[in-house]
């Protein structure tokens, strides 16, 4: 995926969702990240760049693989290869955290650059708080299909 294309949060959080195809390689992929696999993950999201903001279907830390390059404390030439194929550096953990902020939190300072968010359009806190929840209640209200 390719700067000026724009990558998607497929929004599905279900394992019973997807085939046992797509779940085998979503969790080769989170388990690729997890253990600091970089040369499985790239070779997964060129097969696969649909998967770059993706954590493990099901999972409960919600880490995606660039929160696995902070984690891990990678190398930051890994961080802009993710961040090219779309990654976002604006998606949270399950416990809030951005990848910018795992990476500052565990003293990976060479990763604080690639990994800090570049705002083009800042807007009031308040403001996308309110367009925070807003797209909550669409996720959590949304009817089964």
């Amino acid at each position: 995926m390719g700067q000026d294309e724009v990558s998607t949060w497929d929004g599905v959080t279900l394992r019973s969702t997807y085939s046992d195809k797509v779940i085998e390689g979503r969790d080769k992929l989170a388990d690729a990240a997890r253990d600091g696999d970089w040369s499985t993950v790239l070779d997964l999201l060129e097969a696969h760049p649909g998967w770059i903001n993706s954590g493990r279907v099901g999972g409960s830390s919600w880490y995606a693989p660039l929160h696995q390059v902070a984690w891990h404390g990678a190398d930051a030439d890994i961080a802009h290869r993710l961040v090219a194929y779309g990654a976002w550096r604006t998606l949270r953990t399950a416990q809030g955290e951005r990848a910018v902020d795992i990476a500052d939190r565990l003293g990976h300072h060479h990763l604080l650059v690639p990994l800090t968010p570049v705002v083009y359009h800042p807007l009031p806190a308040e403001t996308l708080r309110s367009i925070q929840r807003h797209f909550h209640l669409l996720i959590h209200d949304r009817p089964t299909i």
